[in-house]
């Protein structure tokens, strides 16, 4: 639910309890509540708390499930932001953003962490989940861009001409009597296509041999 504004302390509806209410009576409350919006926050999440406290368990959750329009786990969150110290704080309102999603992301922050986020100005109205989470410092980084399929193949299929190409080259320079172009090829390029043509025991051989000779002083 996105809304405006959040409601001060002093507009949070404490529910009336005096009269025991039938699950009913509890759910028309709750989605009346839910409707308002902003000051629902605050007020669906009290009279859940309420209902919670005075309906049976089964009740409870059965009226979540059919009656209410959305799931037990939006109905824990909002009681959640309704026991939160750091949301209930008056003088801490105007700061909050107005959806109750990022507002459960704030009842996650230790005192500390929030009073940082009041202080920087990271905790405003405009503020999303993911700035939260960059309080608690759980912030993972920015992964890549998605790539899409067509994407994807034309990337593997440029990798597959280059490599192509490649090869067509050393063919080339084989056919010539030569596996190696020595202008362009690096010693890695050289190492593998020696150990990709003989056995790993003559290739072990040849690099014995290579630095035998450079240690023989030049004749």
């Amino acid at each position: 639910m996105d809304t405006d504004t959040v409601p001060s302390s002093s507009t949070q509806a404490t529910p009336a309890t005096a009269t025991i209410m039938t699950r009913g009576k509890w759910a028309k409350r709750i989605v009346e509540a839910w409707q308002k919006q902003v000051p629902g926050i605050f007020e669906t999440g009290l009279l859940l708390e309420s209902a919670k406290a005075e309906l049976r368990h089964g009740d409870f959750v059965k009226m979540i499930k059919a009656d209410l329009p959305f799931a037990r786990s939006t109905a824990n969150k909002l009681m959640k932001i309704v026991a939160c110290d750091h949301l209930r704080n008056a003088e801490r309102v105007p700061h909050l953003p107005a959806h109750w999603g990022t507002l459960f992301e704030l009842t996650l922050l230790t005192a500390d962490q929030f009073e940082h986020g009041i202080k920087t100005g990271t905790i405003n109205p405009k503020m999303q989940r993911k700035h939260v989470k960059a309080l608690r410092g759980d912030e993972q980084a920015s992964p890549e861009p998605r790539i899409s399929p067509m994407a994807l193949l034309k990337r593997q299929l440029d990798e597959r001409i280059r490599e192509n190409a490649y090869l067509q080259e050393r063919l080339a320079y084989a056919d010539q009597g030569s596996l190696f172009d020595l202008k362009k090829d690096t010693p890695k390029n050289i190492a593998d296509v020696v150990i990709g043509t003989v056995t790993k025991s003559k290739a072990i051989a040849i690099g014995k041999a290579i630095f035998t000779a450079l240690k023989e002083p030049a004749s």
